[in-house]
């Protein structure tokens, strides 16, 4: 009698960092901000984003070196919406603004004091922006 293994079928939804898809999200804070993300994403792109919020800290470092600038403010404005405002997306001190904008940091474009108070204004995860003390 022989064994097989079985392996589940990949879920793209669960870590997909394309490029092109993190810039769609970025992009999406640069319009209309009072539309809930609810209502711009569909199942499917609301269940990646759940994913995307339990990427580990050092991951989000590599992810975000590849985009730039303008794309890390829209993603951060993106995922601190979408902790509020999206089913399974609470993620606390682990939050991806935390690691993006430890990167804008290193680049020497730290966030500015308006920028600073949107993120305090649309957010009650009081880890935001700098991560845990």
């Amino acid at each position: 009698m022989a064994v097989d293994s079985w392996e589940p079928a990949p879920d793209s939804t669960s870590t997909n960092t394309d490029k092109a898809v993190l810039r769609r999200y970025a992009a999406l804070m640069a319009g209309d901000s009072d539309t809930p993300l609810s209502e711009k994403l569909d199942d499917a792109a609301q269940q990646h984003c759940a994913a995307l919020m339990q990427i580990p800290d050092a991951a989000w470092q590599e992810i975000a070196a590849q985009l730039d600038n303008a794309d890390l403010r829209g993603l951060i404005r993106f995922f601190t919406l979408a902790e509020m405002q999206l089913n399974n997306c609470e993620a606390g001190a682990a939050s991806p603004v935390i690691a993006i904008n430890r990167v804008l940091k290193q680049r020497g474009e730290p966030l500015d004091r308006d920028e600073l108070i949107w993120i305090r204004n649309h957010s009650s995860n009081r880890f935001l922006p700098n991560g845990p003390l």
